[in-house]
């Protein structure tokens, strides 16, 4: 997918290869993205514009990042096109790789679900205790390359999950595992 955007008569594209967790991070830092996801595409924009008038300073430095150009010299509706098309892409790529999946978290014994920032942040930290990684490297590299090593790494916990036996006699469940090195 490209991300372009048009500035007077000059065209900026930039493909998603290039779009980085920190981009993607520091965009939704900004935006509700809760509401995003249960409105329509207009109601999406104009929530989009008041909060890119609101933290222009921060707008104007990840399109700097990103298409190395000027926000100010942007409409504000190409700038709404241009994040909202980010934040789909994004969605849609971490929604393929958890699946329909949702993280709880306790809150004085009551679950509530994590909005999609504080589930970000908990993917990058679940990462960065995997692959030992700091935070900082971690939001320099492409979305892709981050949601294909989720998927790896998905498939190789249910394929290690999968190889438990559970077996259910009267009362007790007996689960039996492949022994490994992990016993202390």
């Amino acid at each position: 997918m490209v991300l372009s955007l048009h500035v007077n008569e000059k065209i900026y594209k930039v493909d998603t290869y290039e779009l980085t967790l920190g981009v993607v991070e520091d965009i939704m830092s900004i935006l509700d993205m809760n509401y995003l996801l249960e409105v329509d595409d207009e109601k999406a924009k104009s929530h989009i514009i008041e909060k890119v008038l609101i933290h222009l300073e921060e707008v104007t430095y990840i399109f700097r990042k990103l298409f190395n150009v000027n926000v100010l010299h942007v409409t504000a509706k190409e700038v709404s096109d241009v994040i909202l098309n980010m934040m789909k892409y994004t969605i849609a790529q971490l929604s393929s790789n958890s699946g329909e999946q949702k993280i709880e978290k306790q809150q004085g014994g009551v679950k509530s679900s994590l909005s999609l920032y504080e589930q970000l942040f908990e993917l990058e930290m679940n990462l960065c205790k995997i692959i030992q990684i700091n935070l900082f490297e971690l939001r320099e590299r492409p979305l892709f390359e981050i949601v294909n090593m989720l998927k790896r790494l998905n498939k190789y916990y249910d394929g290690r999950q999968s190889k438990r036996h559970i077996i259910k006699t009267g009362d007790k469940t007996i689960i039996r595992k492949p022994a490994s090195d992990a016993w202390y």
